[in-house]
């Protein structure tokens, strides 16, 4: 959704990328620190599709979910 932003600066996507970003931030989704695990979400998705890494930490759910925060952070500056 941000990327989509860049390319029309419409405000939504950003509002919307806001909105899956707070809910990403919340405790139903991030791993409590005291584990000792490499991930940071504890419900990702892998493919559909085949339904294969359902509902599962996933180290490239991890990465855009640190690329979105990033980006929105690289936006407010």
């Amino acid at each position: 959704m941000v990327e989509l932003y860049g390319y029309t600066d419409k405000q939504d996507y950003i509002n919307y990328s806001r909105k899956v970003l707070n809910s990403l931030k919340s405790e139903e989704y991030i791993l409590a620190a005291d584990l000792e695990v490499p991930f940071i979400l504890q419900h990702s998705s892998g493919d559909w599709s085949k339904r294969s890494e359902m509902d599962e930490p996933i180290i490239y759910g991890d990465y855009y979910f640190l690329e979105l925060m990033l980006r929105l952070t690289d936006l407010d500056q």
